[in-house]
């Protein structure tokens, strides 16, 4: 960072300025790259999927599978009789 109490001349002073333009490019284009994956991040499709992966894992499927096996088990066995 430059202390720009310590200008004196115009070339310094025109330095300064491009330094400062330069920066404020390379920030400008930092912040419009954050935005574009903010954007993408949070597009309806991603979020629809965040939200199926949520619902899917909270979903016991262990004992649901149990329960078909039990039931397939159950009709198997009527059946035989």
């Amino acid at each position: 960072m430059r202390n720009y109490a310590d200008i004196r001349t115009y070339e310094e002073l025109t330095a300064s300025l491009n330094d400062l333009q330069r920066e404020i490019g390379r920030k400008e284009s930092m912040l419009a790259s954050r935005y574009e994956d903010a954007k993408a991040f949070y597009s309806p499709s991603n979020m629809a999927a965040m939200i199926a992966r949520q619902v899917m894992s909270s979903i016991d499927w262990v004992a649901i599978a149990l329960k078909a096996v039990r039931k397939l088990k159950s009709a198997l066995e009527e059946k035989k009789d």
